[in-house]
């Protein structure tokens, strides 16, 4: 079997068949690859779709669990998994008509730690965002320190395939119980990855909803999000400290703890959180020593923004406007 299909699903019971049925009619014969769908504690009918479309199709594996969120879901999935890549995907996002077969074929036959796929931003107005990478990394052999160290990492583990192999011998697993848990998920995996490459085939649809987990700007989830960042950034840390990285390794690590940490700076402005908030968290991160935020040649677009926001009160005047408001 090629690969297993991990699909959490918590009440989505508008997007679910959509999510399923992208993969089913891709013309793939249901001998290389299975479908397992977590479903996390739904409350709406998800479950009622998921026996409808698990009904007579042993291709689709059923896990019933209760709301234990996104990680614990995957992790479900995970166990039972038997592909030889993993596929995670979400139930209100979909996949390209006609995307997998040849996608299936390079899966079969070569053996890669992680393959990288191109994906878009899909809107409910029917417009379409393509995000492709850098040109140069495009059928090239590498190894994950050496992508970490020269780009920006995704924060999204969706448009991947991961060697089922590979993450069991390093014991990679999804952290449990946070927010950005891809985060963290990924930049473990590409540190330990001796050779990813990256397919420019355009295969996973992100549909961008308002109420998704990713948009909600509930005060107590902003909090949440921000807090789980800091945990995320200690865990990375301590990658670091706790295994023998080489020096590429050790390159690539930093710069995404960099990267996040500016994401994390980001993200207070554009939650708009008061002046207080600001203070704290830029304490948090000066305790740790990422903040100010280092001198390092990553991008004009890096050397910019630490020009502007390597002070607080750029950050919380930046905040009170409203900057990097999606609104």
């Amino acid at each position: 079997m090629t690969i297993s299909f991990i699909i959490p699903v918590y009440n989505t019971e508008r997007y679910l068949d959509n999510c399923v049925s992208s993969i089913l009619n891709q013309g793939i014969g249901e001998d290389l690859f299975e479908i397992i769908i977590v479903n996390d504690g739904s409350t709406d009918s998800s479950a009622q779709i998921i026996t409808n479309l698990a009904k007579d199709r042993n291709t689709i594996k059923y896990i019933d669990s209760e709301n234990l969120g996104l990680g614990a879901a995957r992790n479900k999935g995970l166990s039972i998994a038997q592909g030889k890549y993993i596929f995670f995907v979400d139930s209100d996002d979909y996949l390209f008509d006609n995307s997998l077969p040849n996608l299936f074929g390079y899966a079969a036959s070569v053996s890669y730690d992680i393959i990288g796929l191109d994906w878009a931003e899909v809107y409910s107005d029917g417009s379409v965002t393509r995000k492709e990478r850098k040109s140069s990394t495009y059928n090239s052999l590498m190894s994950g320190a050496e992508y970490l160290s020269k780009f920006n990492l995704s924060g999204g583990v969706c448009p991947y395939l991961f060697s089922a192999s590979f993450l069991k011998e390093k014991s990679i697993l999804m952290p449990e119980g946070i927010y950005h848990e891809d985060e963290l998920f990924l930049s473990e995996t590409f540190t330990y990855a001796h050779q990813i490459v990256f397919v420019n085939q355009l295969v996973y649809a992100y549909y961008q909803r308002e109420d998704s987990i990713t948009n909600n700007k509930e005060e107590k989830q902003i909090r949440k999000r921000i807090c789980d960042t800091i945990f995320v950034l200690d865990q990375l840390v301590s990658l670091e400290k706790r295994l023998h990285l080489n020096e590429l390794q050790i390159k690539g690590l930093r710069r995404k703890i960099t990267t996040l940490s500016v994401d994390f700076i980001v993200n207070l402005i554009r939650f708009r959180v008061d002046k207080e908030m600001v203070a704290n968290k830029l304490h948090e991160l000066r305790i740790r020593k990422l903040y100010p935020l280092p001198k390092a040649a990553y991008s004009w677009k890096y050397n910019l923004f630490l020009f502007v926001f390597n002070y607080e009160s750029c950050i919380v005047l930046a905040s009170k406007l409203g900057l990097f408001n999606k609104d």
